[in-house]
């Protein structure tokens, strides 16, 4: 086959957040903490709660070529592997993130309020 008559190949270069480390078994211990401490003083039992997902949530970004699936670098034109023409993976409608970040306000606006409330009905009760 001529190398000038091959169609060159149009892909998209994929973004993906793989864990790359932290301490399960740390975080283990924070979770567990957090637990101990929700009904006598829940304020510290949050900061156990926060502290367990600053310590298992370490992550980086690999790209990859959606042609092939080989990992790629972030800044690469070409794949190395099968010479895909790659350009930056589609954004996501503008509409669809508000979406989503206005459902999880919502979310978690709810959450809270079901915490405070609950609070209220302990404290009431004591």
């Amino acid at each position: 086959m001529n190398a000038s008559t091959t169609q060159p190949i149009y892909t998209y270069r994929r973004a993906r957040k793989v864990h790359v480390s932290g301490s399960g078994f740390v975080a283990l211990l924070f979770l567990i903490a957090a637990v101990v401490f929700l009904i006598p003083f829940w304020p510290l039992s949050l900061i156990f709660l926060a502290l367990t997902i600053a310590c298992d949530a370490k992550t980086k970004t690999i790209h990859h070529c959606d042609h092939c699936g080989n990992e790629v670098a972030a800044t690469c034109r070409l794949c190395p592997t099968c010479r895909a023409d790659l350009a930056p993976a589609p954004r996501t409608p503008l509409w669809k993130s508000l979406l989503i970040t206005t459902g999880q306000l919502i979310l978690t606006l709810t959450l809270i309020v079901l915490v405070l409330y609950a609070f209220h009905i302990y404290n009431r009760a004591a």
